[in-house]
């Protein structure tokens, strides 16, 4: 019974994301969300089905199981939780190093910056751009802003 409450706990928190990526209105979902839905897309379709959801919970979950009993413990979901952030410090650091060298400069990092500026800005600007004319007017900008605003109340 624990197993399928938290399998549904997590399949809810995930499908919600996962599906507004899918359907290109994923408003405030960044680069770990869209990690998060291609590994869930198994075959690759665009979109994530209940099936492909279910499979990644499963598997997530069976990942947090250390001692595989069929439970997860607040040990095992914390340890769980860490070697992900590890994971992903570790894709990010590749990220930022560019020429392999298992160091960082500091043009890397700026340049890495900079790139994930470039592509934030790029995801604001087509949030704000509700009609798709490539121009932001006033009236887009300000709704925008109060849908933002919106969502934190």
């Amino acid at each position: 019974m624990n197993k399928l409450i938290v399998t549904l706990m997590v399949a809810g928190a995930l499908a919600v994301p996962a599906m507004a990526s899918a359907q290109g209105g994923g408003h405030g979902f960044g680069q770990r969300s869209q990690e998060w839905f291609s590994r869930m897309d198994v075959n690759g379709d665009g979109v994530v089905s209940k099936d492909e959801i279910a499979r990644f919970t499963e598997q997530r979950f069976a990942s947090a199981d250390a001692n595989k009993d069929g439970n997860v413990t607040a040990d095992e979901f914390k340890a769980a939780r860490e070697k992900r952030r590890e994971e992903r410090m570790g894709r990010r650091f590749s990220e930022l190093d560019r020429d392999g060298d298992k160091t960082v400069t500091q043009e890397e990092y700026t340049a890495g910056a900079a790139a994930r500026a470039v592509l934030r800005a790029s995801r604001r600007f087509k949030r704000m751009d509700a009609n798709g004319d490539g121009v932001v007017s006033y009236d887009e900008m300000k709704a925008a802003r109060q849908h933002r605003r919106g969502r934190w109340r």
